[in-house]
């Protein structure tokens, strides 16, 4: 669901001496909306912390990077900078993040911004390799399936490489989602189809295009009812983690229809995976924080937060079981509810501990992974840091050298 559009001026903003200025292309109608002082400092620094990461030999890392603080931006309605930030990605991934913000522009209603920025993305896709250019062309696809430019999304799936079904599949689901002119019976069939396959990633991609069409359709009780029935009969070959999954997007497809009913049946049935399945004690703590998010959203906050405690202190006791370099990873979630539900405070503190666990490794490109996404998603949850968090921050950004 795209939030109403406010404009907003261009934007510069100053942090650790860095300035970071965010004009809009020329000719380019801004639809950034207004954000705080921090969530831009916050964005602004996990830029820099990304671009600090040296091109060789780790050009994979800074672009997959650069490309996660981009996203974050497009989230926070700020496509001017995610076009920016998008300039000094150094590989392929600045046109997957071109075709991202192309599709966003063509939700947004700005059809001639978002032709302007497919025609990039295509250019940047014709240097790509293999798997890295379908990437791109599946994402142009997708916002040219937003657009309803049928014909052009069909064009791009032609031209993907053989062995590419998955990659084809997920412009499928954008159908789903957007295509107004496909029928929920010819929905059926072509997922129906994809699940016979039998291939892991395609049938993965089959269920999360059912619990689109669950979305699409949440009104509709009769087909609603059909589809999630539908998905729990069909996914029992398919690893625990994409059932995990599925059922979280059906639970965040109540929670936005405000059925808050269902919606408390189906986080339940979130936790149950949680707690039913002998997860690595990494992906305990991780999955078991996105419960807790469904758990608050769905109306439950005094639940969620007896289950946030009870995770924190298993984490705080059994973390020397969990490898440095997960660590923030799968405590980060868990900050991310606390903020969802208003706890600021402790949401701070355990964003703190997601910096301190995650500064922990001895090489820099982890800590800079780690630092990146840990500022992305105190931007995105607008959870301001306290004069101590700010402190901790610039300690290591400033950090960040050999060895890598």
């Amino acid at each position: 669901m795209i939030p109403k559009i406010k404009s907003l001026a261009t934007i510069a903003i100053a942090f650790l001496a860095l300035t970071v200025e965010t004009p809009a292309p020329a000719g380019t109608a801004t639809l950034d909306q207004s954000l705080t002082e921090h969530q831009y400092q916050l964005l602004a620094i996990a830029q820099d912390a990304a671009v600090a990461i040296p091109l060789q030999p780790h050009i994979k890392t800074r672009g997959r990077q650069q490309e996660k603080v981009a996203d974050a931006a497009i989230q926070l309605f700020q496509p001017s900078l995610a076009y920016e930030y998008a300039q000094s990605n150094p590989n392929w991934r600045k046109g997957a993040t071109l075709a991202d913000l192309a599709a966003f522009y063509a939700q947004t209603g700005q059809e001639a911004r978002a032709h302007e920025l497919i025609e990039k993305a295509l250019e940047i896709a014709k240097d790509a390799e293999s798997w890295r250019r379908d990437t791109i062309r599946v994402k142009v696809a997708r916002a040219h399936t937003i657009l309803g430019e049928l014909a052009e999304a069909e064009k791009n799936q032609a031209n993907l490489e053989s062995g590419s079904e998955f990659l084809d599949a997920t412009v499928e689901i954008a159908r789903a989602e957007f295509d107004d002119g496909q029928s929920y019976s010819e929905q059926v069939v072509t997922f129906d189809k994809m699940l016979a396959t039998n291939d892991f990633e395609i049938t993965k991609r089959a269920l999360e295009g059912y619990a689109t069409m669950y979305a699409r359709y949440y009104s509709d009780q009769e087909r609603r009812e059909e589809i999630e029935s539908k998905i729990k009969s069909k996914w029992s070959p398919s690893p625990i983690f994409v059932r995990f999954q599925v059922m979280k997007d059906l639970t965040q497809a109540a929670v936005d229809h405000g059925d808050h009913e269902k919606a408390q049946s189906l986080a339940l049935e979130v936790q149950n995976f949680v707690d039913e399945y002998n997860w690595p004690l990494e992906h305990k703590v991780q999955f078991g924080a996105e419960a807790i998010q469904l758990i608050a959203l769905s109306g439950q906050k005094d639940l969620a937060l007896q289950k946030a405690s009870e995770l924190r202190q298993m984490y705080d006791e059994k973390k020397s079981g969990i490898m440095s370099m997960f660590r923030a990873e799968s405590i980060r979630p868990l900050a991310e509810a606390y903020a969802l539900m208003g706890e600021i405070d402790q949401a701070r503190e355990v964003y703190m501990l997601a910096l301190e666990d995650g500064a922990e490794n001895a090489n820099a490109r982890p800590r800079a992974e780690d630092l990146t996404e840990t500022l992305c998603s105190m931007a995105i949850h607008n959870v301001e840091p306290t004069e101590e968090l700010w402190e901790k921050i610039k300690a290591i950004r400033g950090g960040l050298n050999n060895p890598w």
